[in-house]
């Protein structure tokens, strides 16, 4: 008889080097995730449960299970819980630009010439759906004023729990509540009763979106699609194969490509050189090459250009957020191979990054300065972003930084710099405007963050200067990584404080204004 619940979750479940080796085993034969040593304890708690509902006293009862035939059934269970299932709605939003940008024209140019008349789209690890519905709500918009040309999208997993969820389309509110949807009656139904608070994808996207268990490991036959891609979106997926495994699962997704078939992955994932037959077209984004000539075609290949000379009346924000530059012509501090530099000046919510020399300034006081650079590449950005207070929504709050830091991110490696080798350098959090019931100690908050999110990416933080009493005044020289802070004098403060204390009123208000009350309900 087996033991109860209760008693076997009382015991300590010890994971061996031998049972691990068995886990790490199973799962690369199953999958291609390949474990390191260092997720024991990611395996001890995703398992445990497992045991507990089973009735199962240890994990080498758990793998003997799973290597017999009767424990077939439970070797999708195993799989689910092993699985990763990170995602956000218009996660590294780069991809979606050069999707609306460059994906969609190019396909209306195919279609005006009488070709095919369906975009069609993969999204390889859909998760919990948040990147097939943005995929969907990108496509929908920007086709909107187009007739006779339509979308589909194919979404797939391994994990057959979390499809489920994706297939629902049901989510938290504060899921969307993102700078980037604006316009949410249009793609959302608001919830109500047992539903309030949340929202469902409105049933005519998700007319456009079709979702089947699928497993990358497999061979391309297995995978069974009738036809190719225009697009495959595989992204923060093969960071958890080995290089061989890699390789295999790349040359099959380019395998499912058309002609001239973009193909993007994830910003942890560097892929030069993964397959001869792809150019490089953006950061961690791909085009199958139209013809067997070494050269990719002009038009396929978008180069990162030094930001321009000309000098505007003021750096302001673009559409995407990043700001322009302007020159200086005066002589570039500690630079003696330089006449000139650039001069940025950001503000909140701001990101730059460039590949040429250059001086980035901020003035902080509960907002925070990420400063992002390659010492190799000698490239760098800066990001200067806070927090809003949404004491009522911390999943808001922290989605909006995650938003910003990710941006910083793909800008600097879109100028050239190598994910593995950044680092950053982080400044300001000052406490300004808090602790009160408005604001919640914001820079205490906005220091936190900053540093459990570089920490979780894996980008060593080398230098902070955070969480003071004063307001902070920083140049940052990214083609070095060199940073100089001063106290900013206590006069300037107040005028600080209170453009910090509007920045947070707007992003808190937009909180509130980007849903659609008049929705229908469900």
């Amino acid at each position: 008889m087996p033991p109860s619940h209760e008693a076997v979750d009382s015991q300590e479940h010890v994971l061996s080097d031998a049972d691990f080796d068995r886990v790490r085993a199973l799962l690369v034969r199953l999958s291609g995730i390949s474990l390191n040593d260092a997720k024991r304890q990611l395996v001890v708690s995703r398992l445990k449960r497992r045991l507990i509902t089973l009735g199962l006293s240890s994990f080498d009862a758990y793998c003997t299970l799973l290597e017999s035939p009767s424990g077939a059934s439970e070797l999708q269970s195993f799989v689910n819980r092993m699985t990763t299932n990170k995602t956000d709605f218009f996660r590294e939003p780069h991809h979606f630009d050069i999707l609306r940008e460059r994906v969609v024209p190019e396909f209306l140019r195919s279609a005006r010439q009488g070709r095919r008349h369906t975009l069609r789209v993969w999204c390889a690890a859909s998760s919990s759906g948040e990147e097939p519905w943005t995929l969907a709500i990108v496509l929908a918009d920007a086709l909107k004023r187009v007739r006779d040309v339509d979308f589909r999208i194919d979404a797939s997993d391994i994990d057959t729990e979390i499809l489920a969820k994706a297939e629902r389309a049901v989510y938290p509110k504060s899921a969307i509540d993102i700078p980037e949807l604006t316009d949410c009656g249009r793609f959302f139904l608001r919830g109500t009763g047992s539903h309030a608070g949340t929202v469902r994808v409105r049933d005519e996207l998700r007319a456009k979106v079709s979702f089947r268990p699928l497993n990358l490991n497999e061979s391309a036959k297995a995978w069974g699609w009738p036809k190719k891609f225009d697009a495959i979106f595989c992204r923060n997926v093969l960071i958890y194969f080995d290089q061989a495994t890699q390789r295999d699962v790349t040359e099959r997704l380019v395998s499912q490509l058309s002609p001239g078939g973009w193909l993007f992955f994830g910003h942890a994932e560097s892929m030069t050189g993964a397959n001869p037959a792809l150019d490089r077209v953006g950061p961690t984004a791909y085009r199958l090459r139209l013809s067997d000539s070494s050269s990719p075609p002009p038009e396929t290949v978008r180069r990162v250009a030094t930001p321009s000379v000309e000098i505007p009346a003021a750096p302001r924000p673009s559409r995407s957020g990043l700001v322009e530059a302007r020159r200086s012509e005066k002589p570039a501090t500690g630079l003696a191979d330089r006449t000139t530099e650039l001069q940025v000046t950001l503000g909140i919510g701001d990101v730059y990054a460039t590949a040429a020399p250059a001086i980035l300034r901020t003035v902080l006081g509960s907002c925070v300065a990420a400063c992002l650079y390659d010492p190799v590449a000698h490239v760098g950005g800066m990001c200067h972003f806070l927090l809003p207070s949404a004491r009522d929504d911390e999943g808001h709050s922290t989605r909006y930084g995650v938003n910003a830091l990710e941006r910083l991110i793909n800008a600097t490696m879109g100028a050239g710099a190598d994910r593995r080798r950044l680092r950053v350098k982080a400044f300001g959090g000052a406490h300004m405007l808090g602790p009160d019931a408005s604001f919640g100690r914001i820079g205490e908050r906005n220091s936190s963050f900053v540093r459990e999110f570089f920490l979780r990416e894996g980008i060593p933080l080398v230098s902070e200067l955070l969480e003071g009493a004063n307001a902070l005044k920083v140049l940052f020289y990214p083609h070095s990584g060199k940073a100089m802070v001063a106290p900013v004098s206590t006069s300037s403060g107040p005028s600080l404080s209170q453009r910090e204390a509007e920045a947070v009123s707007r992003i808190a208000q937009a909180e509130h204004t980007n849903a659609d009350d008049r929705v229908t309900l469900f």
